[in-house]
């Protein structure tokens, strides 16, 4: 175990990057093909029991699924950057000696953990 933890962590940064965007991508995917179906709309929306109302907000659904794909990347980037900054900060404050891109580097490959707790929930 200790092996492949040292792998990993040696693995390129950018390489677990794309790794962690394909897991959120196949997620995303899942979710819209087989979660979000027509059914699910009409048994959330059944006490409206207005059926035009509901093929136009599932239309708009689905024509907006696509936003969700670069959504994803900040989804990652966003809390790595500021996991990493705030790590940074407290480097500085106790005199440790780490570039940010080391710190940003082991965040990064700590957010397989959210990739992978998202796609199987």
């Amino acid at each position: 175990m200790k092996k492949l933890l040292n792998l990993y962590f040696r693995t390129n940064t950018w390489i677990i990057f794309l790794v962690i965007m394909i897991i959120y991508f196949i997620s995303l995917t899942i979710e819209f093909k087989y979660i979000f179906t027509d059914d699910f709309y009409f048994n959330s929306f059944e006490s409206t029991r207005n059926y035009d109302n509901i093929w136009n907000f599932i239309s708009k659904e689905r024509q907006t699924e696509w936003i969700n794909y670069p959504i994803a990347f900040i989804v990652v980037l966003i809390p790595t950057i500021l996991i990493a900054f705030i790590l940074n900060i407290g480097a500085i404050l106790n005199d440790f000696r780490l570039k940010y891109k080391i710190l940003f580097a082991i965040t990064l490959k700590s957010q397989l953990i959210f990739a992978l707790n998202y796609l199987i929930i």
